[in-house]
């Protein structure tokens, strides 16, 4: 497998982004975003897949071995789009293209509505856009997160006796099926031993909702901005009704999507290759 090289990647006065690079420094420019309490191994099987592209996956804030942010602050999708740009800059990629995992995808997707002149291409793995909130929920949603938070803060961590103890514990989630060896290569980035034993390094405000999500008209807002060609690769049982998808779908522009048989982490198991065969000459042909 080819290998990957680490980066650091500042993008405040206290924050900075943990990264992994595969391919040519020449080659197509591709920030890749995993998924929710995933991190940048999320794409260990696909990204070297990927011929000819530069492929940069950053651990997002809070994830991985990236900072956390601040204990009075709360994650918020926006800031994730906000990151993909800083990482840009940092790399110098005035131009670049954008593979989305789960969240990450939506984050991505806001991303090419947000500066689309920036975006050459988007693909996108499981899911498309965010999960939107009534507008009459949002006040709630807030309130939640400002009485909850301290709380969690407080919270002493929760500690494995060893690493296979927190890959157990990552397959036994049943909304999100992951493979063993999948679950592995996510904790072996996504863990850190102590004298207490092993525990996470993600955030534990991350497993709070968004205390600011975005309605249904605020997103269809970014989907209409999208000018680039966009890749969909939809679960064939996902989190979001088919319905559903096809309405956003038909709000961009240029969009084809294909159907993946395999589970939510499809691009870390059996169906790698195929997506990679559709990926490479998306993001190398103009």
């Amino acid at each position: 497998m080819q290998a990957s090289q680490e980066l650091t990647i500042p993008i405040g006065e206290n924050m900075q982004l943990a990264a992994k690079a595969w391919g040519p420094e020449n080659g197509t420019p591709v920030i890749a975003v995993h998924g929710w309490l995933d991190n940048a191994n999320s794409f260990d099987v696909i990204a070297p897949l990927i011929k000819g592209a530069r492929v940069v996956a950053i651990d997002i804030r809070g994830h991985g071995r990236s900072s956390h942010i601040d204990k009075c602050d709360s994650y918020i999708l926006l800031d994730i789009v906000r990151d993909i740009f800083l990482v840009a800059d940092y790399l110098g990629w005035e131009k670049f293209s954008l593979l989305g995992h789960s969240m990450g995808g939506a984050a991505c997707t806001l991303a090419a509505g947000t500066v689309p002149k920036r975006i050459r291409k988007l693909a996108t793995l499981c899911i498309l856009t965010p999960f939107e909130a009534q507008e009459a929920v949002l006040p709630f949603e807030l309130e939640a997160s400002i009485t909850k938070q301290p709380q969690l803060v407080t919270k002493p961590p929760k500690y494995y006796p060893d690493l296979d103890a927190l890959v157990a514990n990552r397959i036994s989630n049943v909304f999100f099926p992951i493979s063993e060896a999948a679950a592995q290569t996510i904790m072996e980035r996504g863990a850190v031993e102590e004298s207490q034993g092993f525990r996470v390094t993600s955030d534990i405000r991350l497993r709070m909702p968004f205390p600011i999500r975005l309605t249904e008209g605020q997103v269809s807002g970014f989907l209409a901005r999208i000018e680039c060609p966009v890749q969909f690769l939809m679960e064939e049982k996902g989190l979001f009704p088919l319905e559903f998808l096809e309405a956003r779908m038909a709000k961009i522009k240029n969009i084809q999507h294909h159907k993946l048989t395999g589970s939510h982490h499809a691009h870390m198991e059996d169906e790698a290759v195929a997506i990679a065969e559709i990926l490479e000459p998306f993001f190398s042909h103009d």
